[in-house]
């Protein structure tokens, strides 16, 4: 879908984690000025997130980063090159699918509890990780104005049912399951609560709601396991 992170080039130089650009005093000599790069992009991720990509200006950016708009354009080509490397992000370390992939050493019920966890936490202000999914956010508002970058989010987000299937079939095989349930029944319900939670926490924020419909599926996630037929 997208390139690799750390894929751009300034000039002939590849980009590393660690980039080394040249501004300009007011003496015109030439000084080096080290940046990390991985943290700028996730800077700019979490801005993307909060505020969407038409209300994210390069100033934003800027004030985020503390970089000057002389190093952001010649680490990226323009917003549009940034908010790429942000999707690339987001989609391989904070996307749910992510976590859901990342966290396939625990018992399922744990981890799809701990996604529905994230999202009703994502609520409150005062946490690190944005409201609902930066690839859903933005893509209604991208459809219009640039359908390629709209795809390119909505491509990421492709998977999520099919994900959800082979993490259950695998605990089913590990016995943390009946082997009798229906497995694309149950990734559906957890489809569908996963992107009933995602609205919302976007939209009317009822953290109520939220965890009673966390608490109902997870109960008949358990009802389906082989200690409640004993």
């Amino acid at each position: 879908m997208l390139g690799i992170l750390n894929s751009g080039v300034v000039g002939n130089t590849p980009l590393t984690s660690s980039n080394v650009l040249l501004d300009k005093d007011t003496t015109n000599v030439a000084r080096p000025r080290e940046f990390d790069y991985d943290n700028v992009v996730e800077q700019a991720m979490y801005l993307f997130w909060r505020q969407g990509y038409q209300n994210t200006s390069i100033d934003d950016v800027e004030s985020a980063t503390g970089l000057t708009k002389g190093s952001l354009y010649k680490a990226f080509k323009n917003k549009r090159d940034l908010f790429e490397k942000c999707l690339d992000l987001y989609m391989v370390r904070e996307s749910y699918k992510a976590i859901f992939m990342h966290m396939v050493d625990r018992p399922l019920i744990e981890t799809f509890a701990h996604m529905l966890n994230l999202m009703i936490e994502s609520v409150y202000n005062d946490t690190k990780r944005p409201c609902g999914c930066l690839a859903t956010n933005v893509i209604r508002e991208l459809a219009a104005s640039d359908s390629a970058l709209a795809k390119d989010a909505s491509d990421g987000l492709g998977g999520m049912q099919e994900a959800m299937e082979f993490r259950l079939t695998w605990a089913r095989d590990k016995g943390e399951f009946r082997q009798d349930i229906d497995v694309k029944a149950l990734a559906s319900l957890m489809m569908v609560t996963l992107q009933g939670m995602v609205v919302l926490s976007t939209s009317t924020k009822d953290v109520a709601s939220m965890q009673r419909a966390r608490d109902l599926v997870i109960g008949m996630l358990k009802s389906n396991t082989p200690t409640c037929h004993r």
